[in-house]
């Protein structure tokens, strides 16, 4: 059975996903900077205020991520290798 998501729902979990993943890689501020434009370059039938918050959260939720901050990652290490 296939689950069936509303175009605007699934476009604001690729927005959020996308910047999530720029986040990981760059600063927030710039994964924003990027992200942004094609924000505004969406059709103007979506609710353009829910996307840029998308971007605002997905762009400072890095931390909270394994490899987003260094005490993360440390703790999952000791975490899964006590598991062991």
């Amino acid at each position: 059975m296939a689950i069936s998501l509303s175009p605007h729902l699934t476009i604001y979990v690729k927005v959020y996903v996308a910047t999530a993943t720029l986040t990981a890689v760059l600063t927030n501020a710039s994964s924003a900077a990027l992200m942004i434009p094609i924000v505004f370059s969406l059709p103007e039938q979506l609710p353009m205020k829910a996307y840029i918050y998308a971007v605002m959260i997905a762009a400072s939720a890095d931390f909270s991520t394994p490899i987003g901050y260094q005490t993360n990652f440390m703790v999952r290490f000791i975490s899964l290798s006590s598991r062991s």
